[in-house]
């Protein structure tokens, strides 16, 4: 039942065996290239209807820093090719950061050990930062 109200967005595995269960479960699945087609506003912005419509107390955001583009984070244990850009992902999490439902932020898989100099971990922390820090105090 709670399945209809998570979203996985910007998976980049492709392999119809790994991807099969999500794909036939209630969960709101875009892949990279589904959610670039419809757009990440869009992808957003129709969230947010969807937490409104169902009347949802909140919601929670899962952010996997794998998402990004493996060019501006190789820092991570997956690296997939291929990525968002900073840009694209701060365009979702404004956003989603700011929406009254907002409950909390989860950041996982950015691994500093590999990150020696730790230039990945700084130049993430300076674009995402700042969208944390314009996070309402409730």
């Amino acid at each position: 039942m709670f399945r209809k109200y998570i979203w996985c967005v910007g998976n980049r595995e492709y392999d119809e065996d790994y991807v099969r269960p999500i794909k036939e479960s209630a969960i709101h699945y875009f892949d990279l290239n589904r959610l670039r087609e419809s757009g990440p506003e869009n992808c957003v912005e129709t969230f947010l209807e969807m937490v409104i419509e169902e009347e949802l107390d909140g919601f929670w955001v899962h952010f996997d820093v794998d998402i990004l583009n493996n060019d501006i984070m190789p820092a991570v244990d997956s690296p997939e090719p291929g990525g968002l850009s900073y840009e694209e992902v701060a365009k979702m999490l404004k956003k989603l950061l700011k929406h009254e439902k907002f409950t909390g932020l989860q950041i996982t898989i950015l691994d500093p050990d590999l990150d020696r100099d730790g230039r990945y971990t700084r130049e993430f922390i300076d674009h995402i930062g700042p969208l944390i820090r314009e996070i309402p105090v409730q």
